[in-house]
């Protein structure tokens, strides 16, 4: 029991007022977005939280579920007491836009307390975190699209990382595909001489 691997905890993310919101088939429209919990998360909540606790402004968002709890019914962070839990942020496609930048951003920015925080490298706001991404040197040479490609074949097909290169591609924003290319073909193409074999021996039984 010593042995055993900590806890993964997905933490989700959203761009400003673009959280989730749910509310019950009987429940009116109205009256679920007139509550003032409304604009609360999971993610607003830790911007709160590093205004609140010193102690968790040297983390960033991934590392905070190490020394902090979230308490879903009060929407609120509270320092951990016991246990070992290891975040990870949901993974979105460069196709997601700012949503994929901020991402990006996220996984160095520390004790953020509002999304302006997130956007500023060296005390200078960015408009974009695209913005913000090139200048704390996160884009460049196309990194960015090998990047996503890797995390992307830890848990995907190649079937699946074919279409996302083919996305990429129809974004119209790599400056050198063939980099990419080169970079990750061997993971989109893993499965393709295994078919291969497979459809032989399919018609051509022994």
């Amino acid at each position: 029991m010593h042995g055993r691997a900590p806890a993964v905890e997905r933490l989700y993310f959203h761009l400003e007022n673009q959280q989730p919101v749910y509310w019950k088939d009987s429940q009116e429209i109205g009256t679920v977005l007139a509550k003032s919990t409304i604009k609360e998360s999971m993610f607003t909540a830790w911007m709160d939280s590093n205004k609140i606790y010193h102690h968790g402004r040297d983390l960033t968002y991934a590392e905070y579920v190490s020394k902090f709890v979230y308490d879903a019914r009060k929407r609120c962070w509270k320092p951990r007491k016991q246990g070992n839990t290891i975040g990870r942020l949901i993974w979105v496609p460069p196709s997601s836009g700012e949503l994929f930048y901020m991402r990006m951003m996220l996984s160095s920015a520390k004790g953020s307390q509002c999304y302006e925080d997130i956007r500023t490298v060296e005390n200078v706001v960015y408009h974009t975190f695209r913005e913000a991404c090139f200048a704390k040197g996160f884009l460049g040479s196309d990194q960015e699209f090998v990047g996503a490609l890797r995390e992307a074949n830890t848990w995907g097909t190649p079937h699946y990382l074919r279409k996302l290169f083919v996305k990429l591609l129809f974004m119209n924003t790599m400056d050198r595909p063939e980099y990419v290319w080169e970079q990750t073909w061997q993971w989109m193409a893993d499965d393709i001489v295994f078919n291969h074999r497979r459809q032989g021996n399919f018609i051509n039984p022994k």
